[in-house]
């Protein structure tokens, strides 16, 4: 069985990441939760405002919007949210 999640925080580290696992696996669980509709399923608001809950994870008007929604729930630069991004992206596509 395939250990994502390991997979996931090995590029972390290799990308300069220097979260410690267990607080890695906590962005990157949120970073989802904020992003998941807004790049996997292509689901958006039809206008602008709040983001509403669905399925579990948050829809935003627009991509940037849930990047911007994660940054601000987490307090990470956008540095660093590009690295979780990129720690995921690198191995399986996120989008």
């Amino acid at each position: 069985m395939v250990d994502y999640e390991e997979m996931f925080y090995q590029e972390y580290k290799r990308l300069n990441g220097r979260k410690q696992k267990k607080s890695y696996i906590k962005y990157s669980q949120l970073f989802i939760h904020h992003t998941y509709h807004s790049h996997i399923s292509r689901m958006f608001l039809n206008e602008q405002g709040e983001p509403k809950l669905e399925d579990g994870y948050l829809v935003y008007y627009s991509r940037e919007d849930s990047w911007e929604g994660f940054k601000k729930a987490s307090k990470q630069t956008q540095k660093e949210t590009q690295r979780i991004f990129d720690s995921m992206d690198n191995i399986t596509a996120y989008c």
